[in-house]
């Protein structure tokens, strides 16, 4: 949803993903998502606004990071948070300098804090609010909702300075 979104504010989108065949049908404007429609994906990829890849060499070219990965509950009804971390390791692999790093996912009170953090200030190249930025705005979707159009849901962001 964030790429409609933003291309219709005429922002470049690169989406991330590690699985081939659906960076593929992305980039052919072919939607897996119920509430975005092929016709919307196909406007953002024909219009170049919206590129899919799985080269994360790529994350050096973006200024934002947003991560949007599942976190499916657990047995004990925690959040799974390894494809957080997965995220992370490919992002402090690819990242540059300046990059405002956002955790959208929807997971447990500080996830940020306690397990971004550390990770992107480890081998202290970088610093939050120096080297890089970091937020947390949970996903505000709202599937099925026809009263509310995805597009006008209100987000509340909340940052980490230093």
């Amino acid at each position: 949803l964030w790429p409609l979104n933003l291309q219709k504010r005429e922002f470049q989108v690169i989406a991330f993903d590690i699985d081939g065949p659906r960076v593929d049908q992305i980039n052919k404007g072919d939607s897996y998502i119920p509430d975005v429609p092929s016709s919307e994906l196909s406007e953002v990829t024909r219009s170049g606004h919206l590129i899919a890849t799985t080269d994360f060499k790529k994350l050096k070219d973006v200024d934002t990071v947003s991560i949007c990965v599942p976190t499916p509950l657990r047995k004990t009804r925690d959040p799974d948070i390894s494809y957080i971390v997965k995220s992370l390791e490919s992002i402090v692999a690819n990242r540059k300098e300046g990059q405002l790093i956002i955790l959208e996912s929807t997971t447990y009170p500080g996830t940020t804090r306690e397990v971004m953090l550390p990770e992107l200030e480890e081998n202290g190249k970088f610093k939050v609010g120096q080297g890089f930025y970091l937020a947390f705005s949970p996903e505000r979707v709202g599937p099925g909702n026809q009263a509310t159009p995805s597009s006008i849901l209100r987000k509340l962001w909340a940052e980490s300075p230093r």
